[in-house]
Order: C-alpha cells, then structure tokens, then sequence
C-alpha cells in the first residue's frame, strides 16, 4: 500500500506501522488519553470503532465512492468505512502433505496425519483468531483444544507467519487456520472455508482518520485511496 500510493501521489510519504491488534489498540488509546496524537488514519480492529465514535475521536468524513460500500460495513455518518473483507481460512501447501488428504474442517486438524505439520497463531496474540478458538470450541467442545496441543503444533506470534513457515522447504509445516491470503489461491497455497461443522471469522477492514490527526488533508487523500477501486 505504501509503494502503491506514494506512485500515484510523487513527493507523498507514507509511514506505515505494522502490528497486531493487541499493541496498536493500546498505543492509540493511550495516545488520545495523553492528548499526543501521533497517528493520522488506521486500520485497526472492527469492534474499537464504535468506542472511538461515541468518545468523538474520529473525523467524520465520506471519501469518494463511500455510497459504493455496502451500508453494513461503513458507519453512516463517516465515521468509519471498510476497504476491504478478511477471513480466516484454512491454508495448505499440498506438495507438503505427502499423500495426505487435505483438511477441509478444523476437526480434520486432529487426525494422525497432521501431527508435527500445524502451525497456528497463540490464540491471545489476535482478537479474530482467539474468536475462531472460541466458535470452533462452541460446537466441539474444550476437548477440541486438548486434542489439538497433542499434534505437537508449533505456535507463533504472529498471523502473517504461519504461511511464511509453510511456504519454506525445509520444515514439515503445511496446514494452519490462523491467516488469510486473500479470498483465492495462491501458489504454492491453497485455501479453503471450513466445508461444515464450524462457522468460520471473517469481517470487514475498518478504516477511519483521527480528529485530531496531525496531517489531515494528507490522512483525507489517504482514505479516498484505500476505498478505491484501485
């Protein structure tokens, strides 16, 4: 996003911050506590923003094309609006799974052919991936979790990374559910939906601009640009 928009901007500069839910949260709370708002737009996790609104934080802007977005991913008044849906999906790389078959629901996870080849996201780094531990532990049970930790599953800090690790040739990791690629396949990846049993997370990407912005015109150009078509 950052090389894409400082093309179609020259002499724009876009710093961008990349962490999980669980610090950037905190450090925007603190930020508008302390009055020291350092921060000009953010995409950040979808349930925050109506505490934000009603604490008057946000700007109320409608960038171009805000009528195009669905009305159940924006708030009405500006406040927010989303650029894009995520979810969780189930990842593998199939030249890794050596004749196994691929799983297609999270309890595939527990069967003996997947033992040593999991990696998953600790359930406390991420909001949405601790959501989808609790909707598969709605239907299966606690018991899910223990049989779970049994298949010796090498858990990392981080969503981003469990495709980074499935992706090396080196390692028997192929299979997770805590990331998401995009809504198609990629080479070597392939990714499916949870084919029944489970409900799955998914939600949209929220993005909005702090009142007290320190480059407003700047966080405004940014915002028409993430809901774009481009």
């Amino acid at each position: 996003m950052k090389e894409a928009f400082e093309k179609k901007f020259p002499g724009m500069t876009l710093n961008v911050t990349v962490k999980s839910s669980s610090y950037l949260g905190p450090e925007l709370d603190r930020q508008l506590a302390t009055e020291s708002v350092q921060v000009d737009n953010m995409l950040q996790t979808a349930q925050d923003y109506p505490r934000w609104k009603n604490d008057g934080v946000l700007l109320h802007y409608k960038p171009l094309d805000f009528d195009k977005v669905y009305n159940a991913f924006k708030d009405m008044n500006g406040a927010w609006v989303s650029s894009a849906v995520n979810g969780w999906s189930i990842l593998y790389d199939k030249s890794k799974l050596r004749g196994a078959n691929p799983p297609e629901t999270f309890q595939d996870f527990l069967k003996p052919e997947f033992k040593n080849k999991i990696v998953l996201t600790y359930p406390n780094e991420d909001d949405a991936i601790l959501y989808t531990f609790d909707l598969i532990m709605e239907v299966h049970g606690g018991e899910f979790f223990n049989q779970l930790l049994e298949q010796n599953i090498r858990w990392v800090p981080g969503a981003s990374i469990p495709p980074t690790l499935i992706a090396q040739p080196n390692n028997t990791f192929s299979v997770t559910f805590t990331t998401t690629i995009g809504l198609q396949s990629q080479d070597p990846f392939t990714f499916v939906y949870p084919s029944s049993g489970t409900p799955f997370t998914s939600w949209a990407q929220r993005s909005a601009i702090l009142k007290d912005a320190p480059h407003p015109e700047g966080a405004k150009l940014l915002q028409n640009y993430v809901v774009s078509s481009e």
